[in-house]
């Protein structure tokens, strides 16, 4: 009988050295005898390293552990690597706002919790996938369970433009990613987490990000707004879409 393929959680509690010796050494022999596996296992090495480089700039409030904390967090820490390709092509460009100088204010942040609130509210929070303005892009979250269903391009925060782009789920999640353009070089990464409300704020030196959703498990928001930061700011890089292909962890239903 042959045993299964190892899972990415397997393959990420491996290379975190979180299995038992007799475990470990079991797949440590298969991985030696499957050229295909240890590329995969040299691709989390890899992408571990990346994102080690990124951990002191993030910050994550209140996001609460669910089971073992390690593997809960191996696909939090491993996401900025892990789905750029599920991201898509994120360059939100030539669109002519003005620039914001200094970082995202409570108010810009509260109008934006208020704009996603008033779309879920409405029909269209429940319509087929958005076209796009011309010239303008949107990361692409069909494998983490979400289609772009909205864009407004004429949103304002903190009295500026912004684009809105409203993403749609299977099990009732709703999630908000706007941008609006600055020139204040990089910010640091938060998530915050209050009541039912999530948010997360960053910036990438070209354009300032807010997320924004309700309900959602709280692992996987942090999870995706981990991407988005890390596309956000490192655009143009190429991705595994083999490793990419098995990361399904960011498709919990929301909690409403």
């Amino acid at each position: 009988m042959t045993d299964p393929e190892p899972d990415f959680d397997l393959l990420s509690a491996y290379v975190d050295g979180e299995l038992d010796p007799p475990e470990a050494s079991r797949l440590a022999r298969r991985i030696t005898a499957d050229e295909i596996l240890a590329r995969r296992v040299a691709k989390l090495f890899e992408l571990k390293e990346g994102v080690a480089k990124l951990a002191p700039e993030v910050v994550v409030v209140s996001v609460p552990r669910r089971g073992p904390a390690s593997r809960l967090f191996v696909p939090l820490a491993f996401a900025a690597g892990l789905l750029l390709a599920v991201l898509g092509a994120l360059v939100w460009n030539g669109m002519p706002y003005p620039t914001q100088t200094q970082t995202i204010t409570a108010d810009a942040l509260d109008e934006a919790i208020r704009l996603h609130d008033d779309w879920v509210s409405q029909a269209q929070a429940l319509a087929a996938p958005a076209a796009l303005p011309a010239g303008s892009f949107a990361p692409e979250l069909v494998s983490a369970g979400l289609t772009l269903s909205m864009v407004k391009p004429d949103a304002h925060l903190g009295g500026l433009p912004a684009l809105q782009a409203g993403y749609v789920g299977r099990h009732g999640c709703r999630l908000s990613l706007f941008e609006m353009r600055s020139e204040d070089g990089e910010e640091g990464f938060s998530v915050a987490v209050k009541a039912d409300l999530q948010s997360a704020t960053w910036a990438n030196g070209r354009f300032r990000y807010i997320l924004v959703a309700r309900q959602m498990d709280e692992a996987r928001f942090a999870m995706i707004a981990g991407v988005l930061r890390a596309m956000t700011g490192r655009q143009g890089e190429d991705a595994d879409l083999e490793v990419v292909a098995r990361l399904q962890t960011a498709r919990q239903p929301c909690l409403g």
